[in-house]
């Protein structure tokens, strides 16, 4: 016979268990907006679809704008409005583009009704592919540095769904402040809809985005990503016979000198790769002594323009990166330079990598300085990978042999502390 000790004691385990049964159940895991930007780094698909307002232009114009990402298919399309202003008059100017997968991309510009195809390169798929999943973050969530910035301000029910209301109020610096409102599911870590307002200075807030439809791992529809060309519109270069896109860049020649800035790299530290390059016009000498015999971390080459720091603004604090060489590429008789730029501050604050930096520059001709080029970041190095197939990637199709150097963001990384220490 069990004593009633053993009885109470398997009594009491029973007990225990089901009440550790209804505790998960009625208080299920909780999912905050810290936790959000994770989920959805594993989603197949992604979609949002809202308004874009104008409030800077003191202008009560708005347009649609949406995205979809294929993440499986490597593919995306974009719906972005941009905006022109000509005597205190704003004009919208709604844009698509368009990439199926291929190495060709779809651009439509509806304020001229006009329709192109370009071919991209492989370092302009993925600077695209990392361009519209920072787009989409940026719209719904905001930058990293935002998400422990969020707290919860209100909840609502919605279609019979309880949702949780984040908010986090960021200073861009003096001139600009963004608040967001994001509505998250607890149970399921669910995105509904998100708001962000605009203020300038110390004015009233205004509406600047409101997405309304955020999925992910949806199916999409099979015409989202046909690259047929709008009915009525001037097609200026066919699918057939697509232009090569450009490499991105930003250039000032105030005289036969020329300086041309073409990508700008984040790396996971702070530090930073430019890559541009100088010439003389009003010579055929080749710079190839310039940059004999040079080494990483290195004085830059002697050439008509050195971009020796990189400037960025911050609310009261402003940022300046000091460079050095890191490496150099020939292509069709042009030297580029790949300078690597370290600030002694350390880690800046992620904000920094969605505005521009000042290129400061010296030219041998005036042996001055000034900072009339801005550029901004094409993308952040993370991981290695990142590091190879960007980085290596663009020494690779920046030189003539389109071979990358043995050079690994560990040695970088290395590098820009050495460089950092010596400010």
């Amino acid at each position: 016979m069990k004593s009633k000790t053993t009885q109470f004691s398997t009594a009491a385990i029973v007990l225990m268990a089901l009440c550790l049964f209804l505790i998960n159940v009625m208080d299920p895991v909780a999912y905050g907006m810290p936790d959000v930007p994770s989920l959805y780094q594993s989603a197949r698909t992604l979609h949002l679809k809202g308004t874009v307002f104008f409030p800077e232009s003191d202008s009560s114009q708005s347009a649609p704008t949406e995205h979809w990402i294929d993440l499986e298919n490597n593919r995306w399309r974009s719906l972005t409005p941009g905006s022109s202003q000509w005597r205190g008059k704003l004009t919208v100017l709604p844009a698509e583009r368009l990439y199926d997968g291929t190495d060709i991309m779809m651009t439509v510009d509806h304020a001229e009704k006009k329709v192109a195809y370009y071919r991209l390169s492989r370092l302009q798929q993925t600077l695209e592919e990392h361009s519209q999943l920072q787009q989409w973050q940026m719209n719904v969530y905001g930058e990293p540095s935002n998400y422990d910035a969020y707290e919860i301000v209100d909840s609502e029910t919605i279609d019979g769904a309880h949702y949780e209301v984040w908010e986090a109020t960021v200073s861009q610096n003096r001139m600009f402040s963004f608040k967001r409102q994001t509505w998250v599911s607890p149970s399921t870590g669910r995105l509904l809809k998100s708001k962000t307002w605009l203020r300038l200075g110390e004015g009233p807030w205004q509406l600047k985005y409101d997405i309304d439809t955020i999925e992910r791992d949806m199916e999409f529809a099979q015409d989202v990503f046909r690259m047929d060309p709008v009915s009525d519109y001037e097609v200026t270069s066919t699918l057939d016979d697509p232009e090569s896109m450009p490499h991105g860049y930003v250039r000032i020649a105030p005289s036969d000198f020329s300086l041309t800035a073409y990508y700008l790299f984040a790396l996971p530290d702070g530090s930073l790769i430019a890559i541009w390059s100088s010439e003389d016009k009003s010579t055929s000498d080749s710079q190839e002594g310039l940059f004999a015999n040079l080494e990483p971390g290195s004085a830059f080459p002697v050439l008509p323009f050195q971009v020796h720091s990189l400037k960025a603004q911050l609310a009261e604090e402003a940022y300046v990166f000091k460079g050095c060489h890191l490496a150099w590429t020939l292509k069709e008789g042009r030297y580029y330079e790949f300078g690597l730029y370290v600030s002694r501050s350390g880690l800046p604050d992620d904000r920094l990598y969605s505005g521009a930096f000042l290129c400061e520059y010296q030219t041998i001709e005036e042996n001055r300085t000034s900072s009339l080029m801005a550029i901004g970041v094409s993308a952040m190095i993370e991981t290695d990978d990142d590091f190879n197939d960007l980085v290596l990637q663009a020494m690779a199709e920046f030189s003539d042999d389109q071979t990358r150097p043995a050079l690994s963001l560990e040695e970088v990384l290395g590098l820009a502390s050495q460089k950092r220490r010596e400010l």
